[in-house]
């Protein structure tokens, strides 16, 4: 989970999906990068990397408890999760996980602050969309990362 707190780690092979366990005496498997599934993950643990990097509050107070915050709790029975990540000065960025394959429609999470949030980023929603308002809709298995 790259928006967590703590160090990542990724062994050798695990940002494309590699199907055998890593073996120093053998090469990583590349040719798995034809298939689309492979492909589309390492362009994803990319994304991650690129977040992680550009996104101060996820990397400033990784190992303080006063760099996470739970947020809305009362929607975890439906399996989505929302969080905050603090950073210094101030700054925070929120995360809303829908882990199930239902989707949520004109769901509003349990988040008080700004009426307008920038997405940073999204493994479903269209890039193209700057700004949502918080009353969402969640698609299966979606993450969403707030400003």
């Amino acid at each position: 989970m790259w928006t967590h707190p703590d160090t990542k780690l990724l062994f050798m092979g695990g940002e494309f999906g590699q199907t055998s366990e890593w073996d120093f005496s053998t090469e990583r498997q590349w040719p798995l990068l034809q298939f689309p599934f492979h492909a589309g993950l390492r362009c994803c643990v990319a994304a991650l990397n690129r977040l992680l990097g550009s996104v101060p509050a996820l990397k400033e107070q990784q190992f303080s408890a006063a760099g996470f915050r739970w947020l809305g709790l009362s929607h975890c029975e439906e399996s989505v999760v929302a969080y905050q990540r603090i950073g210094q000065k101030g700054r925070f960025v929120r995360i809303i996980l829908n882990m199930t394959t239902v989707g949520r429609t004109n769901w509003t999470p349990d988040i008080q602050g700004k009426l307008k949030w920038k997405v940073v980023l999204s493994n479903r929603i269209d890039r193209k969309q700057k700004q949502v308002q918080l009353t969402i809709t969640s698609p299966p298995l979606a993450g969403l990362v707030l400003a």
